[in-house]
């Protein structure tokens, strides 16, 4: 594609701009879009360098682990938020999405938009104001409890609203709070202050009278934050509402007896699985995203005015959030392993790399080094391979020490082909060598938040629905490899669970 077709494809879409600059940043095209929510004359733009509208550490972190990682194509595309100073001063909060250089001029192409979340809705605002006001865009109420007195450091000024109880009859008379939540579940509100024997996140649910006598289904994520020597710093959660879930559940138990035919009933509860985890994906994760945003406004703009404690909640906040983001996804993830194995292909492991994996560990891993010695084929889904081989990477690289340094090889022998990635981690302990593969199961806590105990389970999950089989080998401190068999097509054991 030109770029004349591309600026001309991405002018089409509304609220759209196009911003073209060269490798030294400098503006070679502005598109009339970009001019109309900028409101700034093209003589004022063309020519001249990002630097001067964007705020100079912006322009160069953004050069330096956006543009410059496009440039060299170690990623397909590249997406960054960042404020840009207007012709009446007033900065402006754009969306940059920019694609590689299409032509030997090296000019990249950016398609631009203006967002609704503006450097401005902060300015003059006390942080309390701030915090509560991107918390209060989620649909939940979040908490931070300080361990080991086991008090409440933080609750979402949304409480009120949500359990209809206002925070100082909440935190001062427990029993108002206990008297309506049903008998039977009042056992799970004490795991709130349960002592944290791991780092595993743990959830449950309870029923709670509304003000009108109607109930309401809510779930409570639990997760523990940790000092940096790994020792339990304090607890944190979210409260959701699954009210909805909850009932359609019932919907498609009383469907499903009507209907009197286990097939209908376990195609009716897939689908109805489909749209949860659709709404996980979306209405669950777009909240999150807000508050990831505002969090980093925060972080950038407020950070020096908090003292020690404001800091802790500010970075809890964030991995809390992370922390979800990852849950949310992991089960994305796994909904993809409970296709049916239809409709396979043969995939070169060699070229599938070149244009999935390698982009996505660059992108996320830009320091890492990533090997791939193979000329061998898989006869499978691509969303499967690309589920498998993404998380053994991850699980390599999060918990790691070191730079990350990832190896895949495969060969082929009588009855199928092994895959093998080797990372240079933190290792397995022999005695966990099949407890990593269970759900939920997390040996190791990451201190960015990410890890959440569900990779290997979904690794092991797709090998199954080949009647393949997955295992590791690993020395603590230096490194894992894990092991991938595929049978072949015509072998006894290669039969595809359907």
């Amino acid at each position: 594609m030109t770029e004349d077709k591309l600026i001309q494809n991405i002018s089409q879409k509304p609220d759209r701009g196009v911003l073209r600059f060269n490798t030294q940043g400098k503006i070679t095209f502005v598109s009339g879009g970009f001019l109309a929510f900028t409101h700034q004359r093209e003589s004022d733009i063309l020519g001249q360098s990002l630097n001067r509208f964007l705020k100079p550490e912006d322009f160069k972190r953004h050069l330096n682990y956006d543009i410059k990682p496009l440039i060299q194509k170690k990623v397909p595309m590249a997406r960054f938020v960042s404020s840009w100073k207007s012709h009446d001063g007033d900065p402006l909060f754009l969306s940059f999405k920019c694609y590689p250089p299409v032509s030997d001029s090296g000019n990249i192409i950016s398609a631009v938009k203006k967002t609704e979340w503006g450097f401005q809705e902060f300015q003059d605002v006390p942080l309390q104001v701030c915090l509560e006001k991107a918390i209060q865009r989620a649909k939940g109420v979040f908490w931070l409890m300080k361990l080991p007195s086991y008090k409440f450091q933080y609750l979402s000024p949304n409480l009120e609203s949500f359990f209809e109880i206002n925070v100082e009859d909440f935190l001062s008379n427990p029993s108002l709070f206990l008297d309506r939540v049903h008998p039977e579940d009042r056992k799970y509100i004490q795991k709130l202050f349960d002592s944290p024997g791991s780092h595993d996140f743990h959830k449950y649910g309870f029923r709670y009278r509304m003000n009108d006598g109607t109930i309401r289904y809510i779930m409570n994520y639990r997760y523990v934050l940790v000092n940096a020597d790994g020792t339990p710093s304090s607890i944190s959660g979210v409260f959701l509402d699954s009210t909805e879930w909850y009932e359609a559940n019932e919907k498609i138990a009383l469907m499903s007896l009507r209907e009197g035919s286990e097939n209908q009933m376990l195609q009716k509860s897939k689908l109805m699985l489909d749209e949860f985890i659709n709404f996980v994906g979306h209405d669950l994760k777009s909240p999150l995203r807000i508050i990831n945003m505002n969090r980093q406004i925060l972080d950038r703009h407020y950070r020096e005015r908090l003292d020690e404690e404001g800091q802790e909640i500010l970075n809890s906040l964030g991995n809390a959030t992370q922390r979800m983001n990852n849950l949310i996804e992991g089960i994305s993830e796994f909904s993809v392993v409970m296709g049916q194995t239809e409709n396979n292909e043969i995939i070169d492991i060699s070229e599938f790399f070149q244009n999935s994996i390698i982009p996505y560990f660059f992108q996320n891993y830009p320091q890492g080094k990533l090997e791939v010695h193979t000329q061998e084929c898989l006869n499978m889904k691509k969303e499967h391979l690309l589920v498998l081989f993404k998380n053994l990477i991850d699980n390599g690289s999060t918990f790691n020490h070191n730079v990350p340094h990832i190896t895949v090889r495969s060969k082929i022998i009588k009855s199928g082909t092994i895959c093998m990635v080797k990372d240079n981690g933190v290792g397995v302990p022999e005695a966990a060598y099949q407890e990593v593969f269970q759900m939920g199961r997390q040996l190791n806590v990451s201190e960015n938040g990410k890890g959440v105990g569900m990779g290997l389970a979904v690794c092991k999950s797709v090998m199954d629905l080949y009647n393949g089989k997955i295992w590791l080998r690993s020395k603590e401190g230096d490194g894992t490899t894990f092991f991938l068999f595929f049978p072949n097509p015509t072998s006894p054991e290669s039969t595809l669970k359907k």
